[in-house]
């Protein structure tokens, strides 16, 4: 039953999850603990989720689709750097936990997937590596994208912290030109 109580029920449980892992670990965190936060009964905890690493998997995966989505946009690079951007500068408490491992390093690494895809999408569309399979084309692309991908993730993580002054369409500039680079590089050696 997904009703808009469950819903409700869920949404403040993954809320309540994400504030305590700002303090502890998840292995640290008691059913008692979320319940009591979220003014609900045990019974309806469990009539939810087997335990709390269900619930950190539920959070994740809720995460995880609300950022995928951001990818089927068909946006132009930078105007998805723009959107990523917002959706961390909007859901902060949620984006500190991934970029501090808290809710799995598997988020990043399902991310990176999507990424890729997308990326080799989007040199299919150039007409870049027209001779090669769809696996052939993944596997020399891959050291580019893994680059470009861990660079981003790490300009992101440090505007996301305050580390950066910058606007987020400063940020989302920044790295358009970097990805551009290492574009115009990969573009070369693919010619």
């Amino acid at each position: 039953m997904d009703d808009r109580r469950t819903r409700k029920t869920r949404r403040l449980l993954r809320e309540a999850l994400a504030d305590f892992l700002i303090e502890k670990s998840v292995d640290k965190i008691t059913v008692k603990e979320l319940t009591e936060k979220v003014d609900i009964h045990r019974s309806t905890f469990y009539g939810n989720f087997e335990d709390i690493y269900d619930l950190q998997d539920h959070t994740e995966n809720i995460a995880f689709g609300e950022v995928k989505s951001l990818f089927q946009g068909g946006y132009h690079l930078k105007d998805f750097f723009i959107a990523i951007l917002k959706y961390i500068d909007d859901n902060k408490k949620m984006s500190q936990l991934f970029f501090k491992g808290k809710i799995g390093h598997s988020f990043i690494d399902r991310l990176k997937e999507v990424f890729l895809d997308l990326y080799i999408a989007r040199l299919r569309r150039k007409e870049y590596g027209a001779d090669m399979t769809d696996e052939e084309l993944r596997s020399y692309t891959s050291p580019y994208v893994a680059y470009l991908f861990a660079g981003s993730i790490d300009v992101i993580n440090n505007w996301a912290k305050g580390e950066m002054s910058h606007s987020i369409e400063d940020v989302a500039e920044i790295l358009y030109n970097l990805a551009m680079q290492i574009e115009d590089s990969l573009l070369v050696s693919l010619k």
